[in-house]
């Protein structure tokens, strides 16, 4: 197997350290220095002579900050770098008599330096209303469980697995026929995702432990308790694969009537998924870092 490289970035080098770039940089500031040398008086002309070079030689050496970068681009990041401030969901909820009115000119006047500032400095970060909402797509979710966003409707459906090794093959063929059956007769945007979901014990946790509260014989309490102990481990380190199918479409009725093709064409390969499920899968989705 070989390992085909998309893009090769070839700079081209003069010296071990010195590229065809760098030399630009150096020879258009230096015809830059010599040209305006003159505006300087006297004697402090060839003290600007020299600090210039010196800073022009400063600005091509490598960045610390950016990888690969020279201080030179760093400089010009920082002078067009994109200034918006973007607030989390947790800043948006405020009170609006902690807003920042805007004074009348006779009020403005009597304040203090500070508090002019300061009155200065809210009413620049007011304008600012930028959060993490203006860049999810996400609303909410409806009654009958759909998903809400900006262009229409989503729904999340849960794909059964098959033991494909297992299978013989009049039942893989008739696996084939009906999947095949469904994508060419399906027009409709859809998206399969997977994703490694954890175990739920939950169930048979609290069944253990409604157990344990009536029982009286201390061996069979100990036994309970490490099946307990056992179960509330595998919860927290054991995940299963799981595979979701997602669904769009532009309005309430038309996600209903493709749930129910959805759902009737592939019988026993779809499920259906409680709110619960989906809005921690909506979360994973939008936190991929964080645990369910």
């Amino acid at each position: 197997m070989y390992e085909i490289i998309k893009d090769i970035d070839a700079k081209t080098k003069f010296f071990t350290n010195l590229y065809l770039q760098e030399i630009l940089i150096l020879g258009s500031g230096l015809i830059f220095i010599y040209i305006t040398r003159n505006l300087v008086v006297g004697y402090l002309s060839s003290l600007y002579f020299i600090a210039s070079t010196i800073f022009l030689i400063y600005t091509i050496l490598p960045s610390l900050d950016n990888k690969n970068k020279r201080i030179i681009d760093s400089i010009i990041y920082s002078l067009f770098r994109e200034k918006g401030t973007i607030k989390s969901i947790d800043r948006l909820t405020y009170k609006k008599e902690n807003e920042t009115k805007k004074l009348s000119e006779e009020k403005y006047k009597e304040l203090s330096r500070k508090e002019k500032r300061q009155y200065n400095k809210e009413r620049k970060n007011k304008k600012i209303r930028k959060s993490t909402l203006d860049y999810i797509d996400y609303l909410y979710f409806d009654d009958r469980g759909f998903l809400k966003h900006k262009e229409g409707y989503m729904e999340i459906l849960e794909i059964i697995p098959q033991d494909l090794m297992n299978l013989n093959e009049e039942n893989t063929l008739s696996l084939i026929h009906t999947n095949s059956k469904f994508y060419l007769s399906y027009k409709q945007n859809i998206k399969i995702i997977s994703m490694n979901f954890p175990v739920s014990f939950v169930n048979q946790i609290e069944y253990l432990k409604n157990l344990l509260s009536n029982e009286e014989d201390t061996s069979k309490k100990e036994f309970l308790k490490l099946k307990i102990d056992e179960l509330e481990q595998l919860q927290e380190t054991r995940y299963n694969k799981e595979f979701y199918i997602i669904l769009f479409s532009q309005n309430e009725v038309s996600i209903l009537e493709d749930t129910n093709l959805i759902l009737k064409n592939l019988s026993g390969l779809i499920k259906k998924m409680d709110l619960s499920k989906k809005e921690k899968i909506l979360f994973k989705l939008n936190n991929m870092n964080t645990k369910i």
